[in-house]
């Protein structure tokens, strides 16, 4: 053990830190020189040094040593210590910006007291860890008792010492993120990469109420990501594309029992403005309908915005987790054996289902799993919320274009409603919109959902015949009849404005399916809006196709069904109650600017929306805290700490924890096998001015 522990932050500085002289000799260089010799320092020092493993026994170079260095090699010698200066700081590890359970625990109580002095202890605690955490040998969390007992008994002079350093410390750690953050949040085919750590500290901080009626979070527990479901692309800037992923967070208590769980999607954005505009759209539509009690639709808990110094900027949306996968896959696992086929009472929940969610897109009510609706309403004169003058609000009707199989997920059973099957539930309302009848949707000139979804008129540009048709509710209901003929044909079925007159199978369609489904499925795609069914003739047939396959096969209401009625759901993932796995994914380390803040693009832009008009009514809206639905708008200030799973009696050194209990804090290196040698990530050659 060294005999001065502060000597850990002094002994790197004499490789990582340049000296007054070195600064200066910095600063009359080209501005294209700069991060060079910065680079240069650090390779030339860290190179003059035999014991590159152990900081301890750094010593430093006298800056007429390296100056001189940097004005007499030669370019490939200069260039090798260029690249060999791309190590990490050992400094700048997350271990010392991050908390265990004790901690933390002791910075939110903190916060809730003075918000200041919780600022001023973080740093204090980063900048005692650089110096000190090396040499601990106490368990986390007794080291962690000792430092808040150092802040509770202190002095201001001793205080700002260890500030000082964890002040420095930050800023150095955000400039090495910054550096690296030139692909962070960007598309990357073929992949579906993990958050990254500022992901991480940007969920743990806004730490959304996945059930507010319940308090039920156990103390010390902390959200740990487990698995990306899905990446796709999104907007282009500057000719790249951002990108809208989705991750899989569980809550886990001090025993590593899961809790909760969470979806988190991120959206990238180039501009504040457009998070809000864009996002807020998709968290407003889809809040407004889950919060109606609709099983069929998913529920989403919060919205976030977080302000970063370059783009893309990022909008959050945290959401219930479907454990079963989508209706994609069932399409899918069909269309893998032709003589495969989902149980037709199965069938006839997931059309019910779609148009209970339908039913609350139109009215904001719910339509109950035993409601007969069979007198055949028109859609617009169904009784909705508002109608009631003790109703909380006049209810504008929702459109979801984009409704297809891979935007219906598979969620619980409901236990008191045919409990042996998942209950289908809509997801995705990133082009969703809320119904205006005095200007409707009407002749799209470019696609407002996924190409080969959705109706006649809503193609772009449509053939004549439909290109007076509004966007309505029935387009919806044609999209529920793609569902059901997908699902029954195993393949993906696609609208195609050729002039067709009527949908049919494919020749080789050899399935066994009840002609009330057949002809309810060919009317829900009638090419014609007027000619497809109403939601009150559909809620009272797709009851009345279930109690008739029931009539004549028996029963399928209870936890266990007949053979033939029987579906093979996937195995739940990360289940409630059940022990976190040891080997979870691992957050992406320091791949991002965590430093955020005011862009030069948070300004009103009139870019086009994803549905092809301008969203005018939220564009002059330039309060960030004034999104509807409790948005938070969220810049990181500082180093964020992230509850670490810790056992208080575990008496193992802090240098020894198990890296799999430190998930979040350290990552393996991508470029290197040896975190001190980093020789051979050789980049673009400097050249010499």
């Amino acid at each position: 053990m060294a005999d001065d522990p502060a000597s850990f932050w002094e002994r790197v500085g004499r490789v990582f830190d340049p000296t007054p002289e070195e600064r200066d000799f910095c600063e009359r260089l080209p501005e294209h020189d700069r991060e060079y010799f910065r680079l240069f320092l650090i390779g030339v020092k860290f190179g003059a040094n035999r014991r590159r493993d152990d900081p301890d026994t750094w010593r430093r170079l006298r800056p007429q040593t390296t100056i001189r260095r940097w004005r007499e090699l030669d370019e490939d010698t200069i260039q090798a210590a260029i690249d060999e200066g791309r190590i990490p700081d050992p400094r700048l590890d997350n271990i010392y910006f991050s908390a265990h359970r004790v901690l933390a625990t002791f910075a939110r109580n903190l916060r809730n007291q003075n918000e200041n002095e919780h600022d001023r202890f973080r740093l204090f605690a980063a900048g005692w860890k650089v110096c000190h955490l090396r040499y601990e040998e106490r368990p986390i969390a007794d080291t962690e008792r000792h430092i808040i007992q150092l802040w509770t008994e202190g002095h201001d002079g001793f205080f700002q010492n260890y500030i000082t350093v964890g002040e420095r410390m930050l800023a150095a750690r955000r400039d090495v993120r910054t550096a690296k953050a030139q692909d962070t949040h960007y598309h990357q085919a073929g992949q579906l990469p993990s958050p990254t750590q500022s992901d991480l500290d940007f969920v743990t901080e806004v730490d959304p109420e996945t059930e507010p009626e319940i308090d039920d979070r156990p103390v010390g527990s902390h959200w740990r990501f487990v698995k990306t479901l899905f990446q796709g692309m999104h907007h282009e800037i500057d000719g790249r594309r951002t990108q809208r992923i989705v991750h899989l967070f569980v809550l886990e208590d001090g025993e590593r029992i899961i809790r909760k769980r969470m979806v988190v999607k991120i959206i990238g954005e180039k501009s504040v403005h457009r998070i809000r505009v864009q996002v807020g759209r998709e968290y407003r539509t889809q809040e407004a309908v889950s919060g109606k009690g609709c099983p069929h639709i998913l529920d989403v808990y919060g919205f976030s915005i977080r302000k970063r110094l370059r783009n893309p900027q990022l909008g959050y949306i945290f959401m219930e987790y479907a454990p079963f996968g989508t209706l994609l896959d069932l399409q899918n696992r069909v269309e893998d054996d032709p003589l495969y086929q989902v149980p037709e009472p199965f069938m006839w929940l997931i059309f019910r289902g779609l148009i209970e969610a339908l039913y609350t897109h139109q009215t904001g009510l719910i339509a109950h799993q035993d409601q007969v609706a069979d007198r055949n309403r028109p859609n617009d004169e169904l009784p909705r919320m508002g109608d009631n003058p003790n109703d909380a609000e006049d209810w504008r009707s929702i459109i979801n274009p984009d409704i297809k199989t891979a935007n219906v997920v598979l969620g619980e059973a409901l236990p008191y409603h045919y409990p042996a099957y998942k209950v289908p539930k809509i997801i995705d309302y990133g082009h969703a919109f809320f119904e205006d009848p005095l200007n409707p949707r009407v002749n799209p000139t470019r696609a407002i959902a996924t190409t080969g979804w959705g109706p006649p008129e809503q193609m772009p540009r449509p053939l004549a015949i439909y290109s007076e048709t509004p966007i309505k509710i029935y387009s919806n209901v044609y999209n529920v009849g793609q569902i059901m003929f997908s699902l029954m044909e195993g393949r993906e079925m696609q609208t195609i404005d050729d002039g067709a007159e009527e949908i049919v199978h494919t020749a080789g369609y050899r399935k066994m399916y009840s002609s009330l489904l057949e002809w309810t499925v060919a009317d829900c795609l009638e090419l014609r809006a007027i000619d497809r069914p109403t939601l009150d003739r559909l809620l009272f047939l797709t009851h009345e196709g279930v109690a008739r396959w029931e009539e004549v096969y028996g029963s399928v209401s209870g936890h266990t069904v007949p053979a033939h009625a029987e579906w093979d759901f996937e195995d739940e993932d990360f289940q409630i109650g059940g022990e976190i796995l040891a080997h979870t994914p691992r957050m992406r380390r320091a791949e991002e600017d965590e430093d955020e803040g005011t862009t030069d693009d948070d300004s009103d832009d009139s870019d086009d929306d994803d549905n092809g008009d301008e969203n005018s009514e939220e564009n002059g809206n330039d309060n960030l805290n004034n999104v509807e639905g409790e948005e938070d708008v969220i810049e990181d200030e500082g180093p964020n700490y992230v509850e670490e799973e810790s056992d208080e009696s575990d008496d193992a050194n802090v240098n020894d924890d198990d890296e799999n209990d430190l998930d979040y804090v350290f990552e393996e290196e991508d470029d290197s096998d040896d975190e001190w040698d980093n020789r051979n990530n050789r980049r673009r050659r400097r050249r010499r001015r």
